[in-house]
């Protein structure tokens, strides 16, 4: 009887390096790949940003819920990549959907906090305040008044709310003093 030992030790080494975890978290993107997967930036608070996987997240039978600004308790293997394979909405932040304002600001929120910090880059606070926020806007509250309270909190929180740490810190990364506006 033909016996295949590489597909058996191919087997083991993937359930090996993989293991199962739960990651609550935030959809930051969400976009297509291949014909059935979809590509995920979740931010959670206790690991970051995580790039994933969903295998089906696309296909007519997946009933997973993977758009920017849900809530979601994902199981996944975790290894040298994150792969989705199940998916709970913990909250929908359903409001901010129905209008175009608000789904602008979602989504200004959204890509502040993903282009401004890095993969598996611990940050709980900042996580508090996009939570609060998007639960902030779901509710109703005034927009702009949530935009402004934002950007002073991140601010703060990245450490560029005092212009003095903000020129040491530009400073020390660059080696170079902080170059000044010059009016006319």
């Amino acid at each position: 009887m033909f016996f295949n030992t590489d597909l058996v030790l191919n087997t083991y080494v993937l359930y090996t390096f993989f293991m199962k975890a739960e990651r609550s978290g935030i959809i930051l993107y969400a976009c297509p790949i291949f014909e059935k997967d979809k590509r995920i930036e979740l931010f959670t608070k206790d690991f970051g940003k995580l790039s994933c996987i969903a295998k089906y997240a696309q296909s007519r039978r997946s009933c997973l819920v993977l758009d920017p600004g849900c809530y979601i308790a994902a199981q996944c293997y975790i290894g040298k990549s994150c792969g989705i394979f199940q998916a709970d909405l913990k909250e929908g932040f359903a409001y901010t959907r129905q209008h175009f304002n608000t789904i602008s600001m979602s989504l200004y929120l959204l890509n502040l906090i993903r282009f401004s910090t890095d993969y598996e880059q611990e940050n709980p606070a900042l996580f508090d305040l996009l939570f609060n926020c998007l639960s902030l806007i779901n509710s109703g509250h005034c927009i702009g008044e949530i935009k402004l309270f934002f950007e002073k909190e991140f601010l703060k929180i990245e450490g560029l709310s005092n212009e003095d740490a903000f020129h040491t810190a530009f400073e020390d990364y660059t080696g170079s003093k902080v170059p000044q506006l010059l009016l006319i």
